[in-house]
């Protein structure tokens, strides 16, 4: 679960997101819970990818992140970095730091709504560094591993 300290307007609100769905956000602000539905996201930054489909609750989740948004409509992954597609845990990992992999080879499972996501290498390579660790929990956008 992540939590973002926001300012609107000069007021202080402290935003939990507690779960994503297909076209719904649970979220708490300040305590109080509410149910958010997404109706789409627009960004104004000429270099970044266009979003998915206004029911895409995983780019409302990459909407708060300070990084650009990533899509999961496109592949997850820049330069030597895999990232994670959409918000989730990550349950198995595949890989070791030094593996040599291939493309399309799996590295780890990303479980999200209850669903399990390969999530695969996206170039032949050299495992450089695993990011993350059974059990953590991940957002959109964020480094998995990195291949060298």
């Amino acid at each position: 679960m992540r939590t973002y300290s926001l300012t609107v307007n000069g007021r202080q609100f402290a935003v939990q997101v507690l779960e994503t769905g297909p076209d719904l956000v649970r979220v708490a602000v300040n305590g109080e819970e509410l149910s958010v539905t997404v109706n789409g996201i627009e960004t104004e930054d000429a270099h970044s990818e266009p979003l998915c489909s206004a029911g895409d609750a995983g780019a409302a989740a990459a909407a708060f992140r300070q990084a650009p948004p990533h899509s999961q409509c496109h592949p997850p992954s820049a330069g030597d970095a895999v990232t994670s597609p959409i918000p989730g845990q990550i349950i198995r990992i595949l890989v070791r730091e030094g593996d040599r992999v291939a493309a399309g080879q799996k590295l780890l499972v990303l479980e999200a709504m209850k669903l399990e996501n390969k999530i695969v290498a996206h170039r032949n390579g050299l495992v450089k560094k695993i990011l993350v660790r059974d059990g953590d929990t991940v957002s959109q956008g964020q480094q998995l591993v990195l291949i060298q």
